[in-house]
């Protein structure tokens, strides 16, 4: 059982140790996730909590998200800070609140969990944002599957002022029932999108981009108008990358951190974040 599994690691927390040393144990606790009470028995130790939308000991409020960083206030039991990360999205504002109370618990200044928290990048070839000195914004994502997929859509969606567009693909040889689940992800939840290569190996690279362009018609998308298939994965970027204007959002999914695309048997050096750098100042 996960959350009982979870539930030892608080069980495990000694009210006596560290005496002597300075540190104070505690138990961090999100208020907002729903495993909260199950977890609060278990804890021998004072309970520090932490929240966006419920009381709690530290909270975020006056909470400021957009496609490139996030800013926000927290409320600490004494005293309050300011906090500006790149890391971007709702969820990330509740994983600052995890390391902020925890460096709270441990006798760190505010003024030093800010300044380490605007310094974080985050995990490379995550919601990475890329920015060239663009009026639009560019998020690089590992995600490849249909649920990653419409996760880092709806995140991005609500960080958008103006179009949320989307470029993709999906792999050959790999899971080809996932292809029209991702066209049609795709056609619900972004404003446009161009499907390319990811990793087509040796199948048929056009075939693949077809598959995935079927899910999207089935719900009333048509090629052409509201999206294109593009194979050559440069070309796709650089062509999302001409249609946007001010405000826009463009996510570049599927390849992330990896280092290479695989054509046929040859893996082809491949960034999605240098190739995305190189276009965008193309544009300059």
């Amino acid at each position: 059982n996960y959350r009982r599994a979870k539930a030892r690691l608080f069980e495990m927390l000694d009210p006596g140790r560290g005496k002597g040393l300075g540190i104070q144990p505690a138990a961090i606790l999100n208020r907002d996730d729903v495993s909260y009470d199950i977890l609060k028995p278990y804890c021998r130790v004072p309970i520090l909590d932490y929240s966006i939308d419920q009381p709690a000991a530290i909270r975020a409020v006056d909470i400021q998200l957009n496609a490139q960083s996030t800013r926000f206030h927290v409320l600490l039991p004494d005293s309050e800070l300011m906090i500006e990360t790149q890391l971007v999205g709702r969820f990330n504002v509740s994983n600052c609140l995890a390391a902020i109370t925890t460096a709270y618990s441990q006798g760190i200044l505010p003024a030093t969990i800010a300044e380490g928290l605007a310094h974080v990048k985050g995990i490379s070839g995550r919601m990475e944002s890329i920015n060239e000195g663009q009026p639009f914004s560019v998020i690089v994502d590992y995600a490849h599957t249909p649920d990653s997929l419409e996760k880092v859509l709806a995140t991005l969606r609500p960080l958008t002022a103006g179009r949320l567009m989307v470029v993709f693909g999906s792999a050959g040889e790999r899971d080809i029932q996932k292809r029209p689940i991702m066209g049609r992800i795709a056609a619900q939840m972004a404003d446009f999108f161009v499907i390319t290569d990811e990793d087509p190996r040796e199948e048929d690279r056009t075939r693949i981009l077809q598959e995935i362009a079927h899910g999207a018609e089935v719900v009333g998308k048509r090629q052409g108008r509201d999206f294109l298939c593009i194979a050559d994965r440069t070309q796709a970027i650089a062509t999302a990358f001409a249609k946007a204007r001010a405000g826009d959002t463009i996510l570049l999914a599927g390849k992330g951190h990896e280092q290479s695309i695989i054509v046929g048997r040859q893996k082809v050096s491949w960034d999605d974040r240098r190739v995305a750098r190189e276009e965008l100042r193309r544009l300059q």
